[in-house]
C-alpha cells in the first residue's frame, strides 16, 4: 500500500514540474537570459565565408575588416585577439547586418586577430552562426614611438615620475595626471626622461600617463599609480636606559608600506636606522652611544619613494652636564629699503659638547649686568637667525650661550656683542617710511659696544640706537 502511495506521489510531482516548465515556455513575458545556451540555436545557414574576412591596416592606429553579410541576420558580433590566431578572443563591438568594421585605437607596429560570427533574432531565441576563421593584421608603424616602463615614486612633498624615451623624433612629452575627478597635466622637453609632480594632495591615489607627441600625433604610454603618504607626527624620543632612547610618533596614513627611522649626530649626517611594519608607532635605538646627541625623525615609505619627514625630536643618554660653548657673535642687519624696515639677528656660537639637549641663549643690554633669558636652541645646532620689524625687534646688545641637558647647565659661555650694519654717524636719518607709519626720529645718542678682544685689546665702537617709539 505505502510503495503504490509513493508511485503516485512522484507521478504527481512530475506532472507538475512538467507543467512548471511548459507554462513558463509559453509564457511571453518571461525574463530572458542572453547568456542560457539553450537559447542558442544553432543556423548553419548564418555562418559568414570564410573567404570573404579581410583586415587591412589602415594607419599605425586603425585596422579595417570586410566580409559579406548575409540577407536575413540581425547584425555581428566582431571579436579580437591581441594573442595570435590562436589566442584568446574578446568581444569588441556587435553591428547591424553590415559587411564592414572599422578598429580603431590600436597601438602601431601590433598586429591583432578578428573573427565574426552572424546572429539572427528570432522572438526570444537567438540563432547564432559559426565563428569566420581569423583575420589578422599588423598596424603601421607610428609616427612617434611612445614611452615605456613608467614609474610613479613618491618624495616628500611630490612624485617623481619616470619613463623610458623610445623616440628619436618627438617634439617632448605630456605628463597627466589624474585622481579620482581631478586632473593636471604637464608638458616637458624632447629627450627628457624624468619630472616632478609638486605638492600633490596625500593620501590621494594619483595615476600618471606619459604620451610623446610631434606634430604628427600624440601617443600615450601605460600608466602608474602612487599615493603620497601622509608624514607621522608628534615623534618623541626619549632615554629609555643606558644603552638605548625609544622613539613614539603618530600614524597619519592609510596607505604606508613601512616607516624608515633616521638620525644624525653632531656631523649632521643622516644614517637610516630601520624600516619597520606599517602601523608601527615605536622604535627603539638600542646602539645610541652616551654622551652624543642624536637628532631623529621618521618617515612613511610606499612605491619606493617616501613622505616628508616626521619632525625632529633629540635625545642624549648624558654621563655629565655638556661643555660650555665657546666664541658667541651676534650681528644685526637693518634694512630700512623694504616698507616697514626689517632687521635680522644672527647669533652663531662654537659647540663644545656632544651631549646636549640644547642651548639657551642670554641677553643684556650691556653685557655685563641683568642678564635674562632670550631664547633656546635644539642640540647640535651652532647658530639662529631671527627676523623682525625694526620698531618690534631688540635693540643691539650682548649675548651668551649655555648648554643643558637632563644632569644640568654648562657654565655660560664667553660674552659676545652685537656689530650692525648701521653708519658710525650718531645721526642716522631714516629717508622714508610707509604711509600712516611715522618714522623714526633722528637717533639721539651712541652707545660704547663692545666686539670682544681683538689682538689682545678690547676694541669699543659707537653704534647708534635706534629710539623706541
Amino acid at each position: 500500500m505505502s510503495s503504490a502511495i509513493r508511485r503516485i506521489a512522484t507521478r504527481v510531482a512530475c506532472i507538475a514540474t512538467f507543467s512548471q516548465l511548459v507554462a513558463t515556455a509559453c509564457d511571453p513575458t518571461a525574463p530572458e537570459d542572453p547568456n542560457d545556451q539553450r537559447n542558442f540555436v544553432p543556423d548553419a545557414s548564418l555562418t559568414v565565408a570564410v573567404a570573404t574576412i579581410t583586415a587591412s591596416p589602415v594607419s599605425w592606429n586603425e585596422i579595417d575588416l570586410k566580409w559579406t553579410n548575409s540577407a536575413g541576420v540581425t547584425g555581428y558580433e566582431v571579436f579580437r585577439s591581441t594573442t595570435g590566431a590562436t589566442g584568446t578572443y574578446t568581444q569588441i563591438s556587435t553591428t547591424a547586418n553590415v559587411g564592414t568594421y572599422a578598429s580603431v585605437g590600436l597601438s602601431g607596429s601590433t598586429q591583432y586577430c578578428y573573427e565574426v560570427r552572424a546572429f539572427k533574432n528570432a522572438g526570444k531565441n537567438i540563432s547564432y552562426g559559426s565563428f569566420s576563421s581569423a583575420a589578422c593584421a599588423t598596424t603601421l608603424p607610428p609616427p612617434i614611438n611612445p614611452p615605456t616602463e613608467i614609474d610613479a615614486i613618491p618624495e616628500g612633498y611630490r612624485v617623481l615620475i619616470r619613463w623610458k624615451d623610445n623616440s628619436d623624433n618627438e617634439d617632448g612629452f605630456r605628463i597627466a595626471a589624474e585622481s579620482g575627478g581631478s586632473s593636471e597635466s604637464l608638458t616637458v622637453p624632447a629627450n627628457t626622461t624624468s619630472t616632478y609632480f609638486n605638492y600633490p594632495p596625500s593620501e590621494q591615489v594619483w595615476c600618471f600617463t606619459v604620451s610623446a607627441f610631434n606634430a604628427l600625433a600624440v601617443i600615450g604610454s601605460n600608466f602608474d599609480c602612487t599615493v603620497l603618504p601622509a608624514s607621522p607626527t608628534n615623534l618623541s624620543a626619549a632615554t629609555l636606559d643606558a644603552q638605548s632612547i625609544t622613539l613614539s610618533w603618530t600614524d597619519n596614513s592609510r596607505f604606508e608600506e613601512a616607516y624608515k627611522v633616521s638620525r644624525s649626530d653632531q656631523a649632521g649626517q643622516w644614517t637610516d636606522l630601520a624600516a619597520v611594519p606599517a602601523n608601527t608607532v615605536t622604535y627603539r635605538d638600542i646602539a645610541a652611544t652616551p654622551d652624543i646627541s642624536y637628532t631623529y625623525r621618521v618617515q612613511a615609505l610606499r612605491d619606493g619613494g617616501f613622505s616628508s619627514s616626521s619632525n625632529e625630536a633629540i635625545a642624549v643618554i648624558p654621563t655629565r652636564v655638556p661643555a660650555a660653548p665657546s666664541n658667541p657673535q651676534a650681528f644685526f642687519a637693518y634694512d630700512y629699503e623694504t616698507p616697514y624696515g626689517w632687521l635680522t639677528v644672527s647669533i652663531s656660537w662654537t659647540d663644545a659638547s656632544s651631549n646636549e639637549d640644547g642651548f639657551i641663549i642670554e641677553y643684556s643690554q650691556d653685557g655685563t649686568n641683568y642678564w635674562g633669558y632670550y631664547t633656546q636652541a635644539p642640540a647640535n645646532v651652532s647658530s639662529i637667525q631671527q627676523q623682525f620689524m625694526i620698531d618690534f625687534g631688540p635693540e643691539p646688545g650682548c649675548f651668551r650661550v649655555i648648554a643643558f641637558n637632563v644632569l644640568g647647565n654648562s657654565e655660560p659661555s664667553n660674552v659676545g656683542c652685537a656689530q650692525t650694519n648701521l653708519p658710525p654717524s650718531a645721526n642716522l636719518m631714516i629717508q622714508s617710511s610707509p604711509a600712516g607709519i611715522k618714522s623714526h626720529a633722528t637717533v639721539q645718542k651712541n652707545r660704547e659696544t663692545s666686539t670682544g678682544p681683538i689682538g689682545g685689546k678690547r676694541v669699543t665702537r659707537s653704534v647708534p640706537t635706534i629710539p623706541r617709539q
